[in-house]
């Protein structure tokens, strides 16, 4: 139907897999305790959500790009559940409880550290020193020579 009407002009065309994670984190905020919603709220809709509808502008937003972007969520979520569960406050984050955490979930670094780069902006807690992994770079480029 959604369809049907945007062909007709009705309504505007969107980004179906940016619409869907929008209703995916109201419906998260939804289940978190409140404390967890008033920080996952803002990380969510003006970092990870801000950055998707500047790529989905530029038609570089995809299904696995949502998907990817729901990890990043999770992995905030999961973070602050897990303080939460040791009685500490995301102001009580600190470099050992972090590197404890980081070594048990080491798949997380590359969707947590978002998370640690805004968090720190806004003072919620001590500065955090991370390692992102690097992508691969090409080694040395083949000469012509060796082309042909």
């Amino acid at each position: 139907m959604r369809a049907l009407l945007v062909q007709a002009a009705v309504l505007p065309t969107r980004l179906d897999p940016l619409a869907r994670n929008e209703s995916w984190l109201e419906q998260l905020l939804a289940t978190l305790p409140s404390g967890d919603a008033r920080i996952i709220s803002p990380y969510a809709h003006w970092s990870v959500l801000r950055r998707a509808r500047r790529r989905a502008h530029r038609r570089r937003y995809q299904p696995t790009s949502a998907e990817h972007d729901r990890a990043k969520i999770r992995a905030a979520t999961r973070l602050l559940a897990d303080l939460a569960a040791e009685k500490r406050t995301l102001a009580e984050l600190d470099q050992p409880w972090f590197e404890h955490w980081i070594t048990t979930r080491p798949s997380q670094i590359s969707l947590i550290a978002g998370f640690l780069v805004w968090g720190r902006d806004r003072s919620l807690f001590a500065p955090i020193e991370f390692h992102r992994p690097h992508a691969g770079i090409p080694s040395a480029s083949t000469d012509a020579a060796r082309r042909s």
